[in-house]
């Protein structure tokens, strides 16, 4: 059994006349809970009362008498102008018993007299105290809720009193029925003014009369079958003939609302009057006015009979269905349900008689074959009435095309999700960036680190070719890197004027030597197709991805896959479906392929980075990602689409540069010698990077300063300036960066030449080198050689001001 925790924090006033033995119990107190305040006053007329009453846990007592005890207690007392906290009274094995009879005389609920020992003295204060907050607690909860209870309790008369009010003086007839679950028998427990008038009985003596006093003996049965079908909660209206006093019938259209009560369902209606069911609308306006007004406001009419079958149409039935009012009129309602699509048909019959059986109304969309063969979609609102019997009898109802609306519907969820899915791939590449920074630190090391040491080893010893292993695996998670930082549209990549045919042909080439030759490649590349301001490995990466996931969906047998390279303009039609595609000029790159496909499902997360539905081994999950996050880094858009069984497309959209000059200009790089002793200050938070920079450089000839971090590298150049020939920095750092610690170097030096050795950063501008006097962008990981070229290349070349 676990004993209870002890209470942190208390707040305790203590009270004894000798100051001594205040001090003596307070030092006992507070040494074995450090954290309770012990309050202590000279006399009792010093203490506040107030602040005591309202935030002390509890009140002790040190009284070595009865009299003392007494004394101490009278004090208090006489100050409570409120509930006191628990009191414990303090006292000596020898007077605890004289003490407990002499105090049981104040009129205290929570009086406690104790021995005189910190031990006992601090178990009973937290045992009280814990007590005393739990009852606090409670109380506080029970003044909420009286509170509650009564807010609720005067906001519910005052609504009961506005639906009385508006209830009793309606011009509509509002009664309640309650069938008995037991007998079976309906009758009225409620009625206002109106309902007592239209039929001809005082409250009094309508609340003892059935239902079925008032019905029609011809529609008892109907009637009764009706309410024996309501079992649940629901809402529905009809059109009914009752009686009243003088045997006069009242034609009504009822609204009701069925709910459960303790004694069987309770149903509350609402009913106005109406005309009666022989009442012609030929008597008061013509047809041709009522079919004119159906017709203006885009709408079809029908009537029918439930038991003929037969209908009767009006309104804009060319413009909605293709046929005439003259055709649809020459067929029944199982003719018009023909033309409703399969897929909409059970749910829209079912809603239809549903309707029929409880003489109710109903309101179903579905789709319809036009006349043209065009599916439009249909918006059906009707109501079916009953005959005097309260049998079903006619249904009437108007049918609205909702075809435009339903596709704006459909286009926005389309948007919504292409939205969702745009910023789930943002948000992982964001992540995606910032674990590339952590791991190439980590690669920087590795490989650096292992490249020096097998330097230092023969190379025909056992630990060379196992650091050379570690080595190629360290570069093979660069690579992975590199694909990550493609996603996150984080990559460094020089982009040209580019024809995409070209790179698609090249990958066709390499797909002939690779694939087996049950796969045929179909190329489809239009040679006169534009160009593009790209990267052009990046796009090679592409099409390579595109082209190898299709070859890997054509399992186990022959199959095809399709390169596709063409201009094409995007209409307006095309962008309003794929926002992200301005209209205009593009180049189209597809590739098509009629592989096993993929489900909606699948296709939803397919450019998600690190998903597969390959077997381990098989692949990284990352090829789409790559190509989605490089097309979309170029301004261009990537689409799929797939039919399971059918194959899939990938399509890339790249805007396409209109009348190019195209020129070609090849840096070379010299290969110039570095200067020996030169001097670097080299600066990163990470250690392990630094390790490898203490470690290669000076190998290499190179005197190397290392700092931690910006601040400390601005203090070093401060000092010795003129010693210092390059600068190498990290980007992200704790508190300055590197390119703003770049651009604070070149105040004072503007000629230093610096390079950023960085593992995850935004592509710099040429505005931003200029400004922050960066020459070079070197990305880790990287060997030594490669570090030591671009060391040679920085100082080689000439620095502006």
């Amino acid at each position: 059994m676990t004993s209870e925790t002890h209470i942190e924090i208390a707040r305790i006033a203590l009270f004894s006349g000798d100051r001594k033995e205040s001090k003596l119990l307070s030092d006992e107190l507070t040494t074995l809970r450090p954290a309770w305040q012990i309050i202590t006053r000279p006399q009792l007329k010093d203490f506040d009362w107030t602040h005591i009453q309202s935030e002390i846990d509890c009140l002790l007592v040190k009284a070595d008498s009865e009299k003392k005890a007494l004394s101490l207690l009278e004090a208090i007392t006489g100050h409570k102008k409120a509930e006191l906290p628990p009191v414990i009274v303090v006292t000596s094995l020898s007077k605890k018993q004289k003490v407990r009879e002499a105090v049981n005389s104040f009129n205290l609920s929570r009086l406690y007299v104790l021995l005189d020992d910190s031990d006992t003295i601090i178990s009973a204060l937290e045992s009280i105290m814990r007590a005393y907050r739990v009852e606090q607690k409670l109380r506080q909860v029970n003044t909420l809720l009286s509170n509650l209870i009564e807010e609720r309790s005067k906001t519910l008369h005052e609504f009961s009193e506005r639906i009385r009010f508006l209830t009793e003086f309606s011009s509509d007839a509002v009664f309640e029925i309650e069938k008995d679950r037991t007998t079976g028998i309906s009758t009225f427990i409620s009625a206002n003014r109106t309902a007592c008038s239209w039929l001809g009985y005082s409250q009094e003596e309508l609340l003892q009369l059935p239902f079925s006093h008032f019905l029609e003996p011809a529609a008892i049965t109907n009637i009764t079958q009706l309410l024996n079908t309501i079992s649940q909660p629901q809402e529905f209206s009809l059109e009914l003939s009752l009686k009243n006093r003088n045997q006069e019938r009242l034609f009504l259209n009822i609204v009701i609302r069925a709910f459960e009560s303790d004694r069987g369902l309770r149903m509350i209606a609402i009913a106005h009057k109406i005309l009666s069911p022989e009442f012609s609308l030929s008597e008061h306006a013509s047809e041709s006015d009522y079919e004119q007004v159906v017709s203006h406001i885009g709408q079809l009419m029908y009537i029918g009979n439930v038991d003929t079958q037969q209908m009767k149409w009006s309104g804009a039935a060319s413009q909605i269905t293709g046929y005439t009012i003259k055709h649809l009129n020459k067929g029944s309602m199982r003719e018009w349900r023909k033309r409703i699509v399969s897929e909409d048909y059970p749910r829209t019959i079912a809603a239809i008689n549903k309707a029929i059986l409880r003489i109710s109304s109903y309101e179903v969309e579905y789709g319809f074959l036009h006349k043209n063969g065009e599916i439009r979609y249909l918006e059906d609102r009707g109501v079916v009435l009953p005959d005097h019997r309260g049998a079903p009898h006619r249904i009437m109802g108007t049918i609205k095309d909702i075809t435009e609306k339903k596709m704006e519907e459909e286009a926005r969820q389309h948007l919504e999700k292409e939205l969702q899915h745009t910023q789930r791939l943002e948000s992982l590449g964001v992540l995606a960036g910032g674990i590339a920074h952590d791991f190439n630190n980590i690669l920087a090391g590795i490989i650096g680190l292992t490249d020096l040491a097998l330097r230092e080893i023969p190379s025909d010893s056992f630990a060379f070719e196992d650091l050379n292993e570690v080595l190629h695996a360290a570069h093979r998670a660069k690579e992975l890197v590199q694909q990550i930082l493609a996603f996150s549209r984080q990559g460094d990549h020089e982009r040209s004027l580019i024809f995409p045919h070209i790179i698609a042909r090249e990958v066709i080439r390499l797909l002939r030597a690779s694939l087996p030759p049950a796969i045929e490649i179909i190329d489809s590349i239009d040679i006169q197709s534009g160009a593009v301001m790209a990267n052009a490995s990046q796009l090679h990466q592409v099409i390579t991805n595109f082209s190898t996931n299709a070859a890997q969906s054509i399992k186990g047998g022959s199959g095809k896959v399709e390169i596709q390279v063409c201009d094409v303009e995007v209409e307006n039609s095309f962008s309003a479906k794929n926002p992200n595609i301005p209209p205009g000029s593009y180049v189209r790159i597809a590739v098509s392929d009629t592989g096993h496909g993929m489900t909606p499902s699948i296709l939803a997360r397919v450019f998600d980075p690190f998903f597969t539905t390959k077997g381990p081994g098989e692949g990284t999950g990352m090829g789409l990602a790559v190509a989605h996050g490089i097309i979309t880094d170029h301004g261009g858009v990537i689409l799929a689409q797939s039919r399971l069984k059918k194959g899939s497309t990938f399509e890339a959209y790249l805007p396409k540069i209109t009348d190019p000059q195209i020129t070609e200009s090849l840096v070379q790089s010299g290969s110039a010698d570095g200067r020996n002793n030169t001097h670097i200050l080299f600066v990163d938070d990470d250690e392990t990077v630094l390790r490898f920079a203490s470690s290669a450089l000076p190998r290499l000839g190179f005197k190397i300063t290392l700092c931690k971090n910006a601040e400390e590298a601005l203090h070093a150049f401060a000092e010795n300036t003129d010693t210092f020939d390059l600068v190498i920095t990290d980007q992200r750092m704790p508190g300055m960066s590197g390119t703003e610690l770049a651009a604070a170097i070149r105040k004072s030096s503007p000629r230093m030449p610096v390079i950023l050795f960085t593992g995850f950063s935004k592509t710099l501008t040429e505005k931003d080198q200029k400004i922050t006097g960066i020459q070079t962008v070197l990305r880790k990981p990287i060997i030594v050689r490669d570090l030591l070229t671009a060391i040679r290349k920085t100082l080689k070349s000439p620095t502006d001001l």
